[in-house]
């Protein structure tokens, strides 16, 4: 049957020579922006804008069934994306879908916000690269940060070695009286999320060398390391001490990262602004699907791989037997969107402009 290239919905693409592999929904998306009309949609370049404060309808005020409806669909569409391989919305998607009783015209018009930003970025895919032996958890939360009921939201994100592989953005149940309630709440929410991992890893034999949780509150990680029932920390939940029974297991190591190097901060807890939210994609490993043109040879010393947009601007050169010929013939390619020289250590400077949909022609 061959390696597996979908699975509900989900794209898979491998690549055996640096034996990695990308996951992504792009079909999906597409089909989302057809069903709502959004297909030729203005480029943005965050899920929301920043800063951007949502608040709860009216009390006298009734949303009308057709704009419930449109509503919820939407943010059903967009939760399956979220859960699957986009955690760029998690945040924004979660926000917003605490309004589905009840939403606004408002509400509508920032849920269909969400999905301009993935009609502007519908390739961007996780990207695996294998060969981890330890799990790295970042947990953070946004303190306070809902204006209206001033309930914190916690988020993680879980790497395996360097490869993405769990997340989550959600309201907390309780309201935190301080910031280190709130981060202390936030790393109890990555225990079990660890230890779910753990066990998994042993149910199928597999083995981690270290398990390591990061947090950017001093803190709690003191109150965690120290669980003494002070004036200041009494208040909270003793359910939540568990986390410290962890550490005293050594069931993992916590530890402290600076704010601005906090992977969680960076996407899933905070609305952020253009200019931080390129830079946390790439911090994440999500980056845009490339399409791979590879011809069906006995031996390839290169292999072309092409970037989404219409050209590129770098030469590649195949080597590879042809059936209708013997011997090896030279197969140049060159993408080049300026109008300078291409230069490759092989065969020299050529000037050539190919073009995206030729280089297609010519491979096939």
């Amino acid at each position: 049957m061959g390696p597996v290239k979908e699975y509900l919905g989900f794209q898979i693409t491998h690549n055996h020579v640096k034996r990695s592999m990308v996951l992504h929904q792009h079909p999906y998306i597409l089909k989302v922006l057809k069903r709502f009309q959004m297909e030729n949609v203005k480029h943005i370049r965050t899920p929301l804008p920043a800063g951007y404060q949502p608040s709860t309808a009216p009390k006298d005020y009734n949303t009308s069934p057709t704009v419930q409806q449109r509503y919820q669909s939407i943010i059903g569409s967009l939760l399956f994306v979220m859960l699957g391989t986009r955690l760029d919305i998690a945040f924004a998607v979660i926000k917003m879908s605490q309004f589905m009783a009840n939403p606004t015209e408002e509400h509508l018009h920032k849920a269909l916000h969400i999905v301009k930003y993935l009609g502007s970025t519908p390739n961007l895919a996780l990207h695996f690269s294998g060969g981890a032996s330890s799990l790295d958890c970042y947990s953070d939360s946004d303190w306070a940060g809902d204006s209206e009921t001033r309930h914190s939201t916690s988020g993680y994100a879980i790497f395996l070695g360097n490869d993405l592989v769990s997340w989550r953005s959600c309201r907390q149940p309780t309201v935190a009286l301080s910031s280190t309630e709130a981060e202390y709440m936030s790393m109890c929410n990555c225990t079990q999320q660890i230890l779910w991992i753990k066990s998994l890893f042993q149910e199928c034999h597999l083995s981690l060398q270290h398990f390591m949780m990061f947090g950017d509150n001093k803190g709690a990680i003191h109150i965690t390391q120290n669980p003494v029932m002070e004036g200041r920390s009494k208040h909270i939940d003793i359910k939540y001490y568990f986390l410290h029974k962890c550490i005293e297991k050594q069931t993992f190591m916590l530890d402290y990262v600076p704010t601005d190097q906090q992977k969680a901060d960076m996407i899933i807890s905070k609305s952020l602004c253009a200019g931080q939210h390129s830079p946390a994609l790439d911090s994440h490993k999500i980056h845009p699907a490339r399409s791979r043109l590879a011809m069906v040879v006995q031996h390839c010393i290169y292999y072309v791989e092409l970037d989404d947009a219409l050209e590129v601007s770098f030469l590649l050169v195949f080597y590879v037997p042809v059936k209708h010929s013997p011997g090896l013939s030279i197969l140049s390619i060159i993408m080049n969107h300026s109008q300078r020289n291409t230069k490759c250590p092989q065969t020299g400077t050529i000037n050539s402009n190919i073009r995206y949909k030729n280089a297609i022609m010519i491979m096939e």
